[in-house]
């Protein structure tokens, strides 16, 4: 699992595989914030904060982003939700594959070096 700072000191959790994507809908507290992207394979992710700020959501899109065959794309589609309303659906046959049983909140991104950078995933 990638761990990483967001630039307000937030955690973000960063699943690397399925069943690391699994593990962070299994464990994270309830009311974190998920992202991921919308409509295609992605990693998961995980704001560890109750009401994160702005620039912490950006910074777990653009992991999300960056860690995901969509990487090159110029801007993608993403969608963030509570952990409470994010659904594993067979963790056994499936895992990290997920439901969501509210509309997630969705978010057009570019990648953003800047904060790439920062985050230390580009120099």
């Amino acid at each position: 699992m990638r761990i990483y700072q967001s630039q307000s000191g937030i955690t973000i959790k960063v699943g690397q595989n399925d069943r690391e994507n699994d593990e962070l809908i299994k464990t994270s507290n309830q009311d974190y914030i998920w992202v991921h992207l919308e409509n295609q394979p992605s990693p998961h992710a995980v704001i560890e904060s109750t009401s994160p700020d702005s620039s912490s959501i950006n910074d777990a899109l653009q992991l999300v982003k960056f860690f995901s065959k969509a990487k090159s794309s110029n801007s993608v589609n993403t969608i963030s939700s509570k952990i409470r309303d994010v659904h594993r659906v067979d963790p056994k046959k499936h895992p990290g594959l997920v439901t969501l049983s509210k509309a997630p909140t969705k978010r057009s991104i570019k990648t953003n070096f800047g904060s790439l950078r920062k985050l230390g995933c580009i120099e």
